[in-house]
């Protein structure tokens, strides 16, 4: 452990590694899903690399996934590579707003939503990072973030809103 960590208390130290948890993994997801933004139509749009048609066969009923979203979006006339193109969009600032941790349980429910969206209708493109970022997000879902180097901490200090 490094010095400033053992010199802080022992619930400060549990607030410290969350912190970090949350910036390190909105950090690293959000770095990705930058990387992969030119190619998001091939990776998860309705005839990409594994069309939703294939990939929606190994799925149980109840899992989220990118079809039940463009059924959503269709009244608002997207067709389902806009759609798809727009949920990539919304995970990247669901993302965005969890790393500065602006509304971190929201941005941390809409990320986890948006990334089972995403890997359940793109299970080509999965790998271990994915499956790690599922269990991280959903921790962070329900743990205690964004009280420290955050929006949301920024806020309660003004007295604007209260954390969380």
């Amino acid at each position: 452990m490094t010095w400033w960590l053992k010199a802080l208390p022992t619930a400060e130290r549990a607030q410290v590694a969350l912190e970090l948890l949350r910036i390190g993994l909105a950090g690293v997801l959000l770095l990705r899903g930058l990387c992969a933004l030119g190619w998001a139509g091939e990776i998860y749009g309705a005839h990409g690399i594994l069309p939703w048609v294939v990939s929606e066969l190994q799925l149980g009923a109840w899992v989220p996934r990118m079809s039940w979203t463009t059924w959503a979006m269709a009244p608002l006339g997207l067709d389902p590579d806009a759609a798809g193109k727009l949920i990539y969009i919304l995970y990247l600032v669901a993302l965005t707003a969890l790393l500065l941790g602006a509304w971190t349980r929201g941005a941390a429910l809409a990320s986890l939503a948006l990334h089972l969206i995403l890997i359940n209708s793109a299970s080509l493109s999965v790998y271990g990072v994915d499956l790690y970022a599922k269990i991280g997000l959903f921790y962070l879902l329900l743990a205690q973030v964004g009280r420290r180097w955050s929006v949301d901490a920024h806020f309660a200090a003004s007295g604007v809103v209260g954390s969380d």
